[in-house]
């Protein structure tokens, strides 16, 4: 079983990374993944175990029916991925595990590896849907981009603030703050709302 800490390293290691190595993957690809691969395998990592997981990517590399069109996907399954799920598992798992006083059972090794996997298919899933947009981003030669969560989960990291006292300003603020959800109209909100609709 993983603890909180643990996750919450995952998450880090997922934006610090593998978002970054995700961007670089999918600029390696010979092609884009359609939806529905990425889509799969997403769904495939999520209600199986790793080793269920490693069994299906096998099973579609191995596979002899992809079209012509298709063959950098079949290379994807075949080659790159069970590359890069090799490498994550050498280098992540380690950092995952590094406050762990006993060893690791298998099966926490195990989840660690499917979590880390999952992580890297949702960034690949998010490129994907932008790379589609935009084409692929350029990574400069010794930049690295950020995932957007990544300041957030620092500050989870390294604990709450003692800083964040509120003030009476504060508080004022926060009581007058009401946006189009949470207004009161006389009637109460559906017939506010029914009475939008016909004017």
């Amino acid at each position: 079983m993983l603890n909180e800490q643990e996750q919450l390293e995952i998450r880090l290691i997922s934006d610090n990374d593998l978002y970054q190595q995700a961007l670089e993957f999918m600029n390696r690809m010979g092609g884009l993944l359609s939806q529905t691969q990425i889509n799969g395998l997403l769904n495939v990592s999520l209600a199986n175990t790793y080793d269920r997981f490693e069994v299906f990517v096998k099973r579609q590399g191995a596979r002899k029916t992809w079209p012509q069109r298709e063959r950098h996907v079949e290379h994807f399954y075949k080659i790159t991925l069970p590359a890069q799920l090799a490498q994550m598992a050498k280098t992540c798992v380690p950092a995952v595990l590094k406050h762990r006083q006993e060893a690791a059972s298998r099966e926490d090794v195990q989840a660690i590896k499917m979590a880390l996997a999952r992580e890297f298919l949702q960034h690949l899933r998010a490129d994907q849907i932008r790379g589609r947009r935009s084409g692929p981003i350029t990574v400069p030669r010794g930049k690295q981009i950020r995932s957007p969560r990544r300041n957030h989960l620092r500050k989870l990291r390294a604990g709450p603030s003692r800083n964040l006292k509120a003030g009476p300003r504060g508080k004022e603020r926060r009581n007058n703050d009401t946006d189009a959800s949470t207004r009161t109209e006389p009637g109460g909100p559906a017939v506010w709302f029914a009475e939008s609709l016909s004017n």
